[in-house]
This record gives C-alpha cells, structure tokens and sequence, in this order.
C-alpha cells in the first residue's frame, strides 16, 4: 500500500540522469550524461567480500559499457578489463551484458593490464 505514492512522489522530485546537468573531470572538462558518448566511469565503492573477492561499484558516466571491455584507469595510468557486469539489489547480484549511461552496477575483481606506455 502506498508504492505508488512513492513511486510518484520519486518521479516528481528527483530527475533522470539525462535531466541532470552535468558532471565535471578532474581536468576540467564536461561529461554529460549522453548513452552515445565516449565510455566513462566512476568507481565510488570498493569492497573485500569473502570468498568472492574485491567488489567494485560503479557509475557510468556516459556511454556503454559491456562485459569483458577493456579501459584505461587514469588514476593509474593503467588499462582494466571489466569481466562480468552485475546490478546489485542488496545481497543479490544480477548479471548483465551491459551498462548505459546513468546506470549503477558491479563488477568482481577488474583485471589490471600492462601500463599504457606514452
């Protein structure tokens, strides 16, 4: 009783990521929420859970991302391999193929590659 109410009351106040103005980089430069662009993400959690390993939460900034692609880390200087996607709903986790931008998901253990030599 009520979810629609809320579900209402969600719409109405808060807006889509499209609708959002938007996000800016470390350099400066302006990432917009736009499923067309150029793939980036905000990895905003890292956790260590037993037996499974290092569980990494993330924002697509813009563009897709699918399982098994390959980006570069700028913080490292380093390329990553997402190899499994996964929207998390609690203690569950939900596997997907991939992620547009304003999603939120999940990935196990990114696979750092060799650095990116300039």
């Amino acid at each position: 009783m009520g979810g629609g109410r809320l579900m209402g009351f969600i719409d109405n106040v808060a807006p889509s990521a499209v609708d959002m103005p938007p996000e800016t980089s470390e350099e400066g430069r302006e990432i917009k929420c736009d499923p067309s662009g150029a793939t980036s993400l905000f990895v905003f959690k890292t956790l260590l859970e037993p037996h499974i390993g290092r569980l990494s939460f993330f924002k697509v900034m813009s563009g897709e991302v699918k399982a098994g692609m390959e980006l570069h880390n700028e913080k490292g200087d380093t390329g990553e391999r997402l190899n499994q996607l996964f929207i998390a709903d609690g203690r569950n986790r939900n596997a997907v193929d991939k992620l547009r931008a304003g999603d939120i998901g999940c990935t196990l253990k990114l696979k750092i590659l060799s650095p990116t030599i300039h």
